[in-house]
């Protein structure tokens, strides 16, 4: 049978494991805030970029590459 200087060991290892977690978890909160924050700040840029990329798509004549043209998916088997 464990000693109660065992157990009180025990018990205040998974204490300070508790408290590592926790703050991990604030660490991994705050990372994810300022990501999103990020994300953001990005969308005016975002918007910006994508009337640019429309208004060069509308002056092209001819869609002639290959990438620009749609996939048919071939069924397997």
């Amino acid at each position: 049978m464990a000693s109660l200087k065992d157990i009180k060991r025990k018990v205040g290892a998974v204490q300070k494991t508790s408290q590592i977690n926790t703050r991990y978890e604030h660490v991994a909160a705050s990372k994810f805030k300022s990501a999103q924050v990020r994300m953001e700040n990005f969308r005016p840029y975002a918007g910006k970029f994508m009337d640019v990329l429309n208004s060069l798509a509308l002056r092209v004549e001819n869609i002639s590459h290959p990438l620009w043209l749609s996939a048919i998916p071939e069924r397997l088997g």
